[in-house]
């Protein structure tokens, strides 16, 4: 059976920003996506097979295998049950963006190939529709759209492109102090290097290699970390548990000591020197008790000393865990609002903003 594809029949739809998951081009791809309003079990198999699919993205298949809906929570945490339903990666999941919703009439199935382009943003979907027949058939229309994309992106690019590749920091061990005349601050930026945030970090590239295997692009991906969801706010429970009610009243577990610590400084917006750090020993052995306290345990002073002595790296090894307690939850670009930064020789603090910080044993 012969077939020519009639470049007429191809239609173009606008879609809303919020389609930002395939807000990505690769000029080395094609980039085709196989798309449904009413499902045909033929071409659902036509495009399962990924060896005779000619590479359209089929996207029930992407996601099998992996956890979808944690890798979506781990980088936007304050999306909702109701917003992740309507994600799901179903082949019928892109006309959810149209944006004129009347237009998914128009659209049976076939595959969509979307560009997009920062001046608008808005996303671009060239629809070409696909009629059913057997496999050879199938194939043969699938080449002739592939044609076609290579046609449309020589004449017509009025878009900036993006693709951009995930850049995934290298994160090692910090070095301790090679002398008596290190102090804590000279190795705070190394802090990031603490080994449970290694340990995160080879879980994050294990993720993003597992996406890739499974045939996500890395200008998907590079969308996912570069979410924006708004902050949540921070609440410090009666009982020293710190939830962030935005996010699903997710709760940041930490041991008693980082606790205490991370308390101090979020009574502190305005900072802290870790050279005065002796002259917080009074405010910070008070958190620390109250919180042995409510675990029936008592506190060390010695503890405190150890921590709050600027000579000693025990500071930097506590804000590394705090970090990691957040990166551990959510993507670094929305944790680094709630841990402590800061450059060198300079006051660390949490940058998270006041009015989103309620403490509630101070109340």
């Amino acid at each position: 059976m012969g077939v020519s594809f009639n470049m007429e029949k191809m239609q173009v739809f606008e879609f809303t920003r919020e389609l930002r998951i395939f807000n990505y081009i690769d000029d080395k791809k094609y980039d085709l996506f196989y798309v449904e309003r009413e499902s045909c079990e033929q071409l659902r198999a036509f495009f399962r097979d990924a060896d005779h699919n000619h590479g359209v993205t089929y996207l029930p298949h992407i996601v099998k295998g992996w956890n979808y809906e944690g890798l979506i929570r781990y980088f936007i945490p304050d999306i909702t049950d109701e917003e992740l339903a309507e994600m799901r990666m179903d082949s019928h999941y892109p006309l959810c963006y149209l944006a004129n919703h009347a237009n998914a009439m128009k659209i049976n199935h076939g595959l969509m190939l979307f560009l997009s382009g920062r001046k608008d943003n808005h996303v671009l979907g060239f629809y070409f529709p696909l009629i059913v027949g057997d496999n050879a058939f199938i194939s043969e229309q699938v080449g002739m759209i592939k044609a076609a994309v290579i046609k449309i992106r020589t004449e017509i690019n009025p878009y900036e492109v993006n693709h951009c590749l995930v850049d995934v920091n290298d994160m090692r061990a910090p070095d301790r102090p090679k002398s008596p005349d290190d102090t804590a601050d000279t190795y705070f930026e190394r802090v990031t290097g603490d080994n449970r945030i290694a340990i995160i970090a080879d879980e994050i590239r294990q993720r993003i290699e597992m996406l890739r295997k499974e045939g996500v692009t890395d200008s998907f991906i590079k969308n996912l970390m570069e979410e924006k969801p708004k902050l949540s706010r921070l609440v410090v429970k009666s009982d020293f548990r710190i939830l962030l009610p935005d996010y699903g009243n997710m709760e940041i577990k930490m041991e008693p000591l980082n606790k205490a610590v991370y308390i101090l400084f979020l009574r502190h917006p305005e900072g802290i020197v870790f050279k005065h750090l002796p002259d917080y020993r009074k405010e910070l052995m008070f958190f620390y008790q109250k919180i042995r306290q409510c675990e029936g345990r008592k506190a060390e002073w010695s503890t405190i000393e150890n921590v709050t002595d600027p000579c000693q790296n025990l500071i930097n090894e506590k804000c590394a865990r705090i970090r990691g307690a957040f990166i551990s939850q959510f993507s670094e670009n929305i944790a680094r609002n709630y841990f402590i930064t800061g450059n060198r020789g300079e006051a660390k603090k949490i940058i998270l903003p006041r009015d989103l910080v309620k403490i509630e044993w101070f109340e």
